[in-house]
């Protein structure tokens, strides 16, 4: 998970009062340093913020959010290079620390910081008190959206418990909390919810807040996959290309990224492409026939 480092998202406490409201200054905050353009007494235009944790983000700034252009350094090593959208990844390629290429991003489609609300499931999600902390989120208004989310979560709504570890992962209201971000997920994950598991897949792949644990990375994005979650799919081909956490087999890394591309996304489709050139003719047949017919079984048991 990428750790949001805004002022807006973490509520960056001020150490040293730095630069004017307008220009190039530094300001030093209880978890890094910014150093960059302002605009108004909000990073805005280019900067750079380190964090005390090893992180680093380079790019470009707007109303004290990472918006446009910018490389963010994870404390791996792993980059994600790329477009930003308010604090969040949008277009880009996470990479690895040698420079090899792990996931793509499309219109924040691999998003995990990302409230999600299923009209259809309203009632199961908890009903009215469900709708006002998803109204009282997306207005900003997390001390409200805790208040009504971390009852139904207690009780053991998955959509609640998976809201509730973005807030914590995201540090919404609550000081950001890896620990607790992973309880939340994993309740959520353990009933089913498959953009939970995929969430945990992606933590345990990148070691990110857990120790590294490709086989359980694999676990994860496997439940999700059996349950049509692209993401899951297009990452679980990348495990079998890779060789990371199972064997490394070129036909079932092109069947599951195959089955991904089958959404229309390009990204995938390039990915599954690149897959083949390492491939006969006859392989590509084999992984082409098994895709369809794991999409027959509807994922389950590919």
């Amino acid at each position: 998970m990428i750790k949001i480092i805004s002022a807006a998202i973490l509520g960056l406490l001020l150490v040293s009062c730095g630069p004017p409201q307008d220009g190039h200054g530094t300001r030093e905050y209880n978890n890094g340093t910014y150093v960059g353009e302002w605009k108004d007494g909000n990073m805005h235009g280019q900067g750079t913020f380190t964090s005390t944790k090893g992180t680093q983000y380079v790019g470009a700034w707007k109303h004290g959010k990472m918006h446009g252009e910018g490389t963010y350094t994870f404390a791996s090593g792993n980059q994600y290079r790329g477009k930003w959208k308010n604090d969040s990844q949008w277009t880009g390629k996470e990479y690895d620390k040698d420079g090899n290429i792990l996931s793509t991003i499309t219109n924040g489609s691999n998003l995990l910081a990302v409230i999600e609300e299923n009209v259809t499931n309203r009632l199961a999600s908890g009903g009215a008190d469900y709708d006002k902390g998803m109204a009282a989120y997306k207005s900003g208004d997390y001390s409200t959206a805790l208040r009504y989310m971390r009852p139904l979560a207690e009780q053991g709504n998955a959509d609640a418990q998976h809201n509730l570890g973005v807030m914590y992962g995201d540090g919404d209201g609550v000081p950001q909390d890896d620990k607790t971000t992973l309880k939340w997920w994993t309740l959520a994950a353990e009933q089913g919810r498959a953009k939970s598991q995929f969430n945990l897949g992606w933590l345990y792949e990148r070691g990110d807040g857990v120790p590294q644990d490709y086989k359980t990375a694999v676990k994860w994005y496997t439940l999700a996959a059996e349950q049509g979650d692209a993401d899951a799919q297009l990452n679980l081909g990348g495990m079998y290309g890779k060789g990371r956490g199972v064997l490394q087999d070129n036909i079932y890394a092109h069947m599951w990224v195959h089955i991904a591309a089958s959404s229309g996304d390009t990204d995938a489709s390039s990915y599954r492409d690149e897959i083949a050139k390492e491939m006969t003719p006859a392989q590509i047949e084999k992984a082409e026939k098994l895709a369809r017919e794991c999409v027959a079984k509807k994922y389950k048991g590919c």
